[in-house]
């Protein structure tokens, strides 16, 4: 398994990319073998999150990402 860190750029979410400057938000991610190598890079960038990287595949939310993105839909929509 490799980590990428994915970045919210003016509420654009995008991967790192694997160099700079880059032309979409599409471009091949930087991509990390081990955890602390992520960590290091991922301290660079005030939005980052350290993810896993799957070969562009969407892995499904588990259940507490999933209720954690239901929360965060009901205070996004003002409600508790």
């Amino acid at each position: 398994m490799k980590f990428a860190i994915l970045l919210d750029i003016d509420g654009d979410i995008m991967y790192l990319p694997n160099q700079w400057p880059c032309e979409t938000s599409h471009n091949d991610p930087k991509l990390f073998d081990t955890i602390e190598e992520a960590e290091a890079e991922r301290k660079n960038w005030n939005t980052g999150m350290i993810v896993d990287y799957f070969d562009d595949a969407i892995r499904p939310m588990n259940p507490e990402e999933r209720k954690a993105s239901l929360l965060r839909g009901l205070k996004n929509n003002g409600r508790k």
